[in-house]
């Protein structure tokens, strides 16, 4: 995080070329413009996150996938801006998240598919549900031992549940 202190942007990988590469170069950011764009980005997302829940209480689930969706991207957006869309991109392709990115990221889209255009209520709730496990599961990724931890912690906890002695 040392580039973070600086007012340079953060190096990008020479490697990272085609189209992604143009994009991340095209949108060199100062450090400060980064900060702010992050945090208008992740509170936004946060807001329409939060306020989607309002339709969910009031069984709007067609709103709520809308705007809750929105709100993950916004939030995945965010987190694009401290280290440019071409690095964020090939963090999320390495091996030990490419799973969780694809998983995520389909769901985002049969989520938005399956609100707006099937309008299938069970379908809808059951894909925000797998929307919200991929983005826990790809957020622990970037946690050292944070999926070791919480598979460790579920191990325990469904074992001792499910044990009658």
């Amino acid at each position: 995080m040392r580039w973070f202190r600086t007012s340079q942007p953060p190096p990008v990988d020479e490697e990272a070329g085609g189209f992604l590469g143009e994009l991340n170069n095209s949108l060199t950011m100062s450090t400060s413009t980064r900060f702010y764009g992050f945090v208008i980005t992740f509170g936004l997302g946060m807001i329409l996150s939060l306020f989607s829940t309002t339709y969910l209480t009031t069984l709007r689930l067609y709103k709520f996938a809308l705007v809750y969706t929105l709100g993950n991207i916004l939030s995945i957006l965010s987190s694009m801006m401290f280290v440019g869309p071409a690095r964020y991109m090939t963090n999320m392709c390495k091996a030990s998240r490419r799973g969780a990115s694809i998983v995520y990221f389909l769901s985002l889209a049969c989520t938005l598919y399956s609100a707006l255009v099937l309008k299938a209520r069970p379908t809808t709730v059951v894909l925000v549900l797998v929307q919200v496990s991929a983005l826990a599961w790809l957020y622990l990724s970037y946690i050292p031992y944070g999926r070791k931890i919480v598979l460790s912690c579920l191990k325990s906890t469904c074992g001792s549940a499910l044990s009658f002695n």
